[in-house]
C-alpha cells in the first residue's frame, strides 16, 4: 500500500513535517492500548528515502515513547523513537482524517498473474 501526501514539491514540508507531492509505504496497522484501557487506532509508515521527520502525535520525540508499555505494543520489534533514521514512523491512523493536511490518497498495488 502506498500513500502520497498533498502538495507536488517534495522539498516542502507539511504541517506534519513531511514532505509534500512524496509518496511513503503503509507498512502496517495496528491497535495500540493506553494506560486508562482505551485503545488507539495507529498506523506504521515509511519514507523511502530512508529518514522521516514526521512532527505530529507520536513523533519519535513523543514521551509516550519513553515508556516500554508503548513501545512493546509496537509490531515488528521497531522502536519509534529510533526508527526514523530507517524512515519508519507511526502515527494514530486519525492522521487520515486531517482535511488536506497530511495524506491524500491510499493506493493498492494490484499484481496479475500473466
Amino acid at each position: 500500500m502506498q500513500l502520497s501526501t498533498y502538495g507536488n514539491d517534495d522539498t516542502v514540508k507539511n504541517s506534519f513535517g513531511l514532505a509534500t507531492g512524496h509518496a511513503y509505504a503503509l507498512i502496517q496497522t495496528f491497535v495500540m492500548k493506553m494506560e486508562d484501557g482505551t485503545t488507539r487506532d495507529m498506523v506504521m509508515i515509511r519514507n523511502p528515502w530512508g529518514k522521516t521527520y514526521y512532527k505530529g502525535p507520536w513523533s519519535k520525540d513523543d514521551a509516550k515513547w519513553k515508556k516500554a508499555f508503548y513501545k512493546k505494543q509496537v509490531p515488528q520489534g521497531i522502536d519509534p523513537s529510533t526508527s526514523h533514521g530507517k524512515g519508519v514512523f507511526v502515527a494514530e491512523a486519525s492522521i487520515f482524517k486531517k482535511s488536506k493536511s497530511c495524506f491524500r490518497q491510499v493506493s493498492i498495488t494490484h499484481l496479475k498473474d500473466h
